[in-house]
């Protein structure tokens, strides 16, 4: 299995330019591996909120925009909303698929016909060692009527 296949969020040679002229980032790669802490260190100035503005998608908001190389979580390229009004975030969302919200809920999935993250509950409780273990997964059946059809 590749690094890449590995990692839950992989960053690959990005650059990032501020009103179409300013180069505030070149090659910035990271990987964050399942179940793993990643620290972005560096001077004021260097890139760091940059770095993970690129990664939310907030760049936009700052005339900013990743102009080359990739991000990805999962192995999947991440799926940016091309405006930021309503229609660009509803499409943008409508890429998720099976996101893993690190055990707390079911894998969520949106598409264009239906929005609803999940239609399972997950029941955890906290053992004697302070570990969080599930107890039970409890599925809601889909219904056509809820989504008006």
């Amino acid at each position: 299995m590749s690094e890449r296949a590995r990692s839950l969020l992989s960053i690959n040679n990005i650059e990032v330019i501020y009103d179409h002229v300013i180069l505030v980032l070149k090659g910035v790669s990271l990987q964050v591996p399942e179940e793993g802490i990643v620290a972005l260190l560096g001077a004021n100035g260097a890139g760091k909120s940059t770095t993970l503005k690129a990664i939310s998608g907030l760049l936009r908001t700052e005339r900013g925009e990743v102009t080359k190389g990739s991000i990805e979580l999962r192995g999947e390229a991440l799926k940016r909303a091309k405006t930021m009004d309503a229609a660009g975030v509803k499409a943008a969302l409508e890429t998720i698929k099976d996101f893993d919200t690190g055990g707390l809920s079911a894998p969520i999935t949106f598409t264009p016909t239906d929005h609803r993250p999940n239609t399972k509950l997950r029941i955890m409780n906290v053992n004697k060692d302070g570990k969080i273990v599930l107890v039970k997964e409890v599925a809601v059946e889909r219904k056509a009527e809820w989504l008006g059809k």
